[in-house]
């Protein structure tokens, strides 16, 4: 493969759906050299993500990772689309970061985001109950410690 271009239209066919899509993706992202894997994939990944808001290929699966190798160049496009277009990958990947280790401001910047996400309206509900799934574990995890 040998640009962005190319594997943003190879993503934009696969059917996150279909039964070998994890097997389909794994290709395509390997099929990317190293010195390709850049910030230059991120807008290609979150404008998947936002065609197929409510699949979660993989959980989080080969696109969430290769994206998060590329931290903290996604952050600005992650915060984007939960507001413009929130998808179950988005709000996992909101979830891992806010799992991590945080200053009290990114920290609350994330789950500002989260609870503003929740708040959208037309929102599906199996979102928005992972949404508060997420919250109430990490509002449990910053009380106990």
């Amino acid at each position: 493969m040998n640009s962005h271009k190319e594997f943003e239209k190879q993503l934009l066919r696969l059917d996150p759906t279909a039964a070998d899509f994890l097997l389909r993706v794994d290709e395509l992202v390997e099929a990317v050299p190293e010195f390709d894997r850049n910030d230059g994939l991120i807008e290609p990944i979150f404008t998947f993500f936002e065609a197929h808001p409510l699949e979660d290929m993989g959980a989080p699966g080969t696109l969430v990772h290769l994206t998060e190798g590329l931290y903290p160049s996604y952050v600005e496009r992650l915060l984007d689309s939960l507001r413009a277009q929130p998808s179950y990958n988005a709000i996992l990947m909101a979830n891992r970061i806010l799992n991590g280790r945080l200053s009290t401001e990114e920290r609350s910047k994330y789950m500002s985001a989260l609870v503003e996400t929740a708040n959208t309206p037309n929102l599906p509900r199996s979102l928005r109950d992972l949404i508060h799934r997420f919250l109430e574990r990490r509002r449990k995890l910053d009380a106990d410690s």
